[in-house]
């Protein structure tokens, strides 16, 4: 014969469970896939961790975000007189074009470019006025060339008028 058992509280509360799941509905049983996996006690720290930096992270954008808006309030309260004014001052010339850059020649390139060179250095030595005078030529064929140039910067520099309203003397 076996031995007869005691039956205790938890066998009676297992027994009622087993009754009572079979009047349950799919709502009350609770899916374990569906709950969060439970973090270790590093990944926690370092959960909290993040937060905090991005907390931190968080108010300092904040704040550079409403600095900027005010610098620019400020900016637009300061050239708001500008923008009336702005219709009567002259448009400004043309920017002029920005100066040609060199490619790289190959070495065809190159013997054409000296031998051009050399037949225009033979016409300039051949010159009349090179024969006569080399330096009065030269000096005359800078005059000539450079002569536009200059004049745009000796304007320029004649009329810097100094902050107190007195012209600066050359």
């Amino acid at each position: 014969m076996p031995k007869a058992n005691k039956v205790g509280k938890s066998r009676i509360n297992a027994k009622s469970d087993k009754l009572n799941e079979s009047s349950r509905t799919t709502d009350d049983v609770p899916n374990r896939e569906s709950k969060t996996p439970q973090l270790s006690r590093g990944q926690k720290k370092k959960l909290a961790k993040r937060q905090q930096y991005e907390a931190r992270m968080k108010m300092v954008n904040n704040s550079l975000l409403l600095q900027s808006h005010r610098s620019k309030k400020k900016s637009d309260c300061l050239l708001s007189g500008l923008s009336s004014a702005l219709p009567s001052v002259p448009s400004p010339s043309p920017p002029p074009p920005p100066p040609k850059q060199t490619s790289i020649k190959t070495n065809l390139q190159k013997q054409k470019l000296s031998i051009e060179e050399k037949a225009q250095h033979k016409l300039v030595l051949e010159h009349p006025t090179f024969k006569s005078n080399p330096f009065e030529a030269i000096k005359l064929h800078l005059n000539n060339s450079l002569a536009e140039a200059v004049p745009a910067s000796k304007k320029v520099k004649e009329v810097k008028v100094k902050r107190n309203g007195s012209r600066k003397r050359n």
